[in-house]
C-alpha cells in the first residue's frame, strides 16, 4: 500500500519550494482579483461587474468573505447590501421583492436620510411628497400594511390598491444598494435573460445601485447563452474570471496544518480539482473515520486519506464522466490489464474519459489497491462503512505491515552509519542499536539480530541479556534456524547466539522419532541434514516394528496415515539425487532399508504381499515366504 506513497515522498520534498512560489504566485492573483473588487466599489463609473467562473470553485465563498471583511471595516459606502440567488426564481417581480427584503442597512446615520431626500428630490412629484423628509417614518407605519393584506380577502380594489401602493413604495426604498444577484444560470425557465438583465440596468443607472452578478455561463442553455452575451457586452462594466488553484480552495476548507494535507494536496492537483464540495465531502469523511484510525501509525493515516481523496473526487466529479466503481477498479490488478488493453486498436469498450484516465492518469497516479477500498467507497457514496470489523481489520493489518517497515528503516539506518561513514560516532551507533533493541525483540528477523549483535560486540557492548531474551521470545525462530542445513556456526559471529542454536539443534535431534521425520518430508517434500542422519541409522528391523506399531495404534482405521507417508517416502527417496556421492549413498540406503521393512510386511499376509509388490512397486520373486 505505502509503495506508492513512498516512492513520491522524494519528490514532494523537492516540490517545497515550488508549492512555495506558488503560495505566493495564489496570494498574488487574490490580490489582484480583491484590487479589481476595492476599485469597483469606490469607483462611481463602474455599477456592475460579473464575476465568471465554474460550479463549485467557490466564487459565492469567495464574494461572501471578501464584502463580510469589508463590511466589518466600514469600507462599503452604498446605503445597503442585499444578496439573492434567481435559484428557483420564476418572475421578475419575485426578484424585486427578494432584493428588497433581504437588504440590511449598512449606513444608519444621518448620511442616510440624506441619501434618501436626494434620491426622492429626483423623482417624480408624487412620490416627492410621499416620501421627501419623513421617508423613514413612512416606512415604520407602512409596515402594517403586509399585515393587513395577507389577512384580508384578495380582489377588492382597495385592497388591490393598497397592495400596489405598498409594493411601489418599497421598491422605491430600493436605492444606493449593493447588490449581489448569484446563481444567474439556476434562475427559472419562465424568468428570461432580457428581464433579469433590464432589472441589472435599471438598478445601476435609475438607482444608482452596485450590482455584482456571479454565475457559471456554460451553463446556460444555448438560448439564454445568446441573450446573456448580447446584454452583457451593453451593461458590463468590469468582468472578473475567478479561477483559483486547487490549493487556495483547498486552504478553504482545510488549516493546511494536518498531518495529512501535504498528501491529499498532492492527489487533488494531479487530478485538477478545485471543486470546494468535494474538499468539504472528503473532510466529513476523514472525520468520519477518525475514531478507527487514531492508534494507527501516521504514515497509515495519510494513506487513507489519499484513498478517501481520490473517492471523493470520483464520487463528486461529475464532468470527468467516469464512475466511482471503475476507479476503484482500475487501481487493482486488472487495472493494469485494462491499461495494456488501451495498447490495442480496439478500445471501443470505452469512453474517451475512460480512456484518458487509463492511458493518462492510471500509470502515473501514487496510490495502489487497499483492502479497505471497499469500506470507505460505501462511506463516500452512502454515509456509513460497510462491515466495521472488516474495516478495522484491514486497517490493523495495514499498520503492522507499516511498523515492521519502520522498524526495517530503524535497523537500515543503524547499519548505514556504520557502513557509510567515516565520522567518530560510535556513540551514535551504540545508542542507535540499543534503542532499535529496546523496541521489541520480537518483531527482528535473526538475521537483523545476529548482525546487530556482531556489530555490538565488536564495539566491546554487552549483548548478553538481549541474546537470552531474544531466544525466550522467538522459539520458533530459533528451532527453524537450528533446522537448517544451510545454517551453520560459521554463519552465525556471537558464540553465545551460535551455542544456543547448536543447543537448539541438539535437543531437537533428541525428540526426532520416525513418524515426525516422514510427517515432515510429506508436508515439505524437503529434509533437513539430521533428519537424513537419522533415517541412515534406522535398521530394516526398526522400520518394520514402526509399521507394526502405527498399524496398531490406528485400529484399522489408517487414523495416521501409514500407507501414505510409506508411498511418498518410497517415491521421495526414490527420485532424490544429492550433490555429492556421499548424499547419494546415504538416500539409497534409507531406500534398500525402507524396501527391506516393507518386505517383511509382506510375509505377513497374502494380502499385503500383493500390496507390496503392486502398490509399492518391490519385486518379491525372490522373497523367502
Amino acid at each position: 500500500m505505502h509503495q506508492c506513497f513512498r516512492s513520491h515522498c522524494a519528490a514532494n520534498q523537492q516540490k517545497g519550494k515550488k508549492q512555495k512560489s506558488e503560495r505566493i504566485k495564489i496570494m498574488n492573483e487574490t490580490d489582484k482579483i480583491e484590487k479589481t473588487l476595492n476599485s469597483f466599489l469606490k469607483n462611481e463609473m463602474t455599477n456592475v461587474l460579473f464575476i465568471r467562473g465554474e460550479w463549485g470553485i467557490g466564487k459565492t465563498y469567495f464574494w461572501e468573505s471578501y464584502i463580510r471583511k469589508k463590511l466589518n471595516q466600514n469600507k462599503v459606502e452604498n446605503l445597503a447590501y442585499s444578496y439573492v440567488s434567481l435559484f428557483g426564481v420564476s418572475n421578475i417581480s419575485q426578484l424585486r421583492e427578494k432584493i428588497q427584503s433581504s437588504a440590511k442597512i449598512i449606513d444608519s446615520g444621518g448620511s442616510s436620510i440624506r441619501k434618501i431626500e436626494e434620491f426622492a428630490n429626483e423623482q417624480n412629484q408624487i412620490f416627492q411628497l410621499l416620501y421627501g423628509n419623513k421617508a423613514r417614518q413612512l416606512e415604520s407605519k407602512f409596515s402594517i400594511i403586509p399585515k393587513i393584506v395577507s389577512r384580508a380577502r384578495l380582489g377588492t380594489l382597495q385592497l388591490g390598491f393598497i397592495s400596489e401602493f405598498y409594493r411601489q413604495y418599497r421598491e422605491s426604498l430600493i436605492f444606493d444598494y449593493l447588490v449581489c444577484i448569484d446563481d444567474f444560470e439556476r434562475k427559472q425557465d419562465d424568468l428570461e435573460v432580457g428581464q433579469v438583465m433590464g432589472l441589472i440596468n435599471e438598478l445601476s443607472f435609475q438607482r444608482k445601485c452596485k450590482v455584482v452578478v456571479i454565475l457559471n455561463e456554460e451553463k446556460l442553455d444555448k438560448e439564454n447563452a445568446i441573450d446573456f452575451k448580447k446584454y452583457r457586452e451593453k451593461i458590463a462594466d468590469v468582468e472578473i474570471r475567478y479561477s483559483p488553484s486547487t490549493q487556495e480552495n483547498i486552504l478553504k476548507v482545510f488549516s493546511g496544518k494536518e498531518f495529512y494535507f501535504e498528501r491529499i494536496l498532492q492527489i487533488f492537483q494531479y487530478l485538477g480539482s478545485v471543486n470546494i464540495r468535494i474538499f468539504k465531502r472528503f473532510k466529513w469523511a476523514i472525520e468520519h473515520i477518525q475514531e478507527y484510525t487514531n492508534a494507527c501509525e501516521d504514515a497509515v493515516k495519510v494513506e487513507v486519506a489519499a484513498h478517501l481523496a481520490l473517492y471523493s473526487w470520483a464520487f463528486l466529479e461529475s464532468d470527468q464522466d467516469l464512475s466511482l466503481p471503475f476507479v476503484k477498479q482500475s487501481l487493482n490488478t486488472y487495472g493494469y490489464i485494462l491499461v495494456n488493453m488501451q495498447k490495442d486498436k480496439d478500445d471501443s469498450m470505452f469512453t474517451e474519459h475512460e480512456k484518458r484516465w487509463l492511458n493518462e492518469v492510471i500509470p502515473n497516479l501514487p496510490i495502489s489497491e487497499a483492502k479497505y477500498d471497499e469500506n470507505i467507497t460505501n462511506l463516500i457514496q452512502y454515509g456509513y462503512l460497510l462491515d466495521e470489523e472488516d474495516f478495522i481489520e484491514n486497517i490493523s493489518e495495514e499498520n503492522e505491515k507499516e511498523k515492521k517497515y519502520q522498524y526495517r528503516q530503524r535497523i537500515e539506518n543503524v547499519f548505514a552509519m556504520y557502513q557509510y561513514s567515516l565520522r567518530d560516532n560510535q556513540k551514535e551507533i551504540v545508542q542507535a542499536s540499543h534503542d532499535l533493541l529496546a523496541i521489541g525483540l520480537e518483531k527482528i528477523l535473526f538475521s537483523d539480530f545476529s548482525k546487530v549483535i556482531t556489530l555490538l560486540d565488536a564495539l566491546e557492548e554487552n549483548t548478553d541479556s538481549y541474546i537470552e531474551e531474544y531466544c525466550q521470545v522467538n522459539p520458533d525462530v530459533i528451532r527453524e534456524i537450528a533446522s537448517d542445513s544451510s545454517f551453520t556456526r560459521s554463519n552465525i559471529k556471537s558464540k553465545l547466539l551460535a551455542e544456543k542454536v547448536e543447543n537448539a539443534r541438539v535437543a531437537m535431534r533428541e525428540d526426532i522419532n520416525l513418524d515426525s521425520v516422514l510427517t515432515h518430508i510429506m508436508q515439505k517434500q524437503s529434509h533437513r541434514t539430521e533428519q537424513i542422519d537419522f533415517l541412515c541409522s534406522l535398521s530394516p528391523s526398526d522400520i518394520f516394528n514402526w509399521i507394526k506399531r502405527m498399524i496398531r495404534q490406528s485400529l484399522d482405521k489408517d487414523a495416521n496415515n501409514i500407507a501414505e507417508k510409506l508411498q511418498d517416502t518410497l517415491y521421495y527417496f526414490r527420485g532424490m539425487k544429492g550433490q555429492d556421492n556421499d548424499a547419494n549413498a546415504k538416500y539409497r540406503l534409507i531406500l534398500e532399508n525402507f524396501e527391506s521393512a516393507l518386505k517383511l510386511l509382506a510375509n505377513d499376509c497374502t494380502i499385503n504381499r500383493v500390496r507390496v509388490q503392486n502398490l509399492y512397486r518391490i519385486d518379491l520373486e525372490n522373497q523367502i515366504d
